[in-house]
């Protein structure tokens, strides 16, 4: 606990104009006046003392402090009167959500911009042609696991074929036939999700062994791992767009828990600046001290906190 005084005043009674016969009763007689006055004094200072601390310092609620900073951060602080604490904890809070915030609008954009890029240059069509065309290789059906359908051969030009299901027999209940064979492909350990949820567009980038095939720059004559280059340009550049969306996202999770960590601190910084905010007192003193043979009232104010 710290402690000083201010001396506010001095009040010296010095007389020298007395015969030199008289000093020593003049001595006797300031003395008593000094003891009496003392006396006095420490009498009525033990009543104003209480007074003055809990009329000028008024107790401060802990738990309100504490609720305060744990809701708004430097709430509970500025309660207080602790005004440079409050203003750094409300600044880390700002400084936390400006970051929270700006980081997941650029995660949001480019999330949407691999959706589209996705929707652009994979196809459920291809896909399912290539679960098609891979059960007469891997599963022994001939020539395809469907009699009546015929598959159309496509051929761009730049060496990459397709057997497409024609656009006819791409019925629902056609789909739901290769559903049913989807996990039976060696190295297939997915299904492929009946909505475009976020699994879904993680899933086709994140498996090229699997979903590969059915990009647009791929091929049905090629086998893709992902390794070792075993991928397609778009694939990749869809893996990378998808990480950059990612490490957007992670940015704003280390600004929300900057936040999470910026409430508890503060809420328990609250409580200890608001009980030494209680523990502050300003107490009136009195001294009669002797200088140079004079006695001389010293007045002052005592501050502990």
């Amino acid at each position: 606990m710290k402690y000083f005084s201010v001396v506010l005043f001095l009040f010296s009674m010095v007389n020298s104009g007395f015969a030199a016969e008289d000093s020593l009763i003049f001595y006797d007689d300031v003395l008593l006046n000094r003891i009496q006055l003392s006396q006095k004094v420490d009498k009525n200072l033990d009543q104003q003392v209480q007074s003055i601390s809990m009329g000028n310092v008024p107790q401060k609620s802990i738990p309100l402090a504490v609720g305060m900073s744990a809701i708004v951060p430097g709430t509970g602080q500025f309660y207080a009167k602790s005004y440079i604490k409050a203003g750094l904890f409300f600044a880390v809070e700002a400084g936390a959500w400006a970051v929270n915030i700006h980081y997941n609008n650029e995660g949001d954009k480019k999330d949407a911009e691999f959706h589209t890029f996705a929707d652009q240059n994979w196809s459920e069509h291809r896909y399912w042609s290539y679960i098609n065309y891979r059960s007469s290789q891997d599963l022994g059906d001939s020539p395809y696991p469907f009699e009546n359908m015929e598959i159309m051969e496509f051929n761009d030009g730049s060496g990459r074929t397709w057997y497409l299901i024609p656009q006819d027999d791409y019925t629902p209940e056609l789909i739901g036939q290769l559903r049913s064979i989807e996990g039976d492909f060696p190295n297939h350990t997915h299904r492929l999700p009946e909505t475009m949820t976020q699994q879904y567009y993680e899933m086709i980038g994140k498996y090229p062994g699997q979903f590969g095939n059915a990009w647009m720059d791929a091929t049905f004559n090629a086998m893709y791992s992902g390794f070792e280059g075993r991928i397609t340009l778009m694939n990749d550049n869809y893996a990378q767009m998808r990480a950059d969306a990612n490490s957007l996202y992670d940015k704003a999770g280390y600004g929300a828990m900057v936040i999470l960590v910026n409430h508890i601190v503060s809420a328990i910084d609250a409580g200890f600046t608001t009980r030494s905010f209680n523990r502050r007192q300003m107490r009136m003193s009195y001294q009669s001290r002797s200088i140079n043979g004079e006695f001389v009232n010293m007045f002052g104010l005592d501050f502990v906190w």
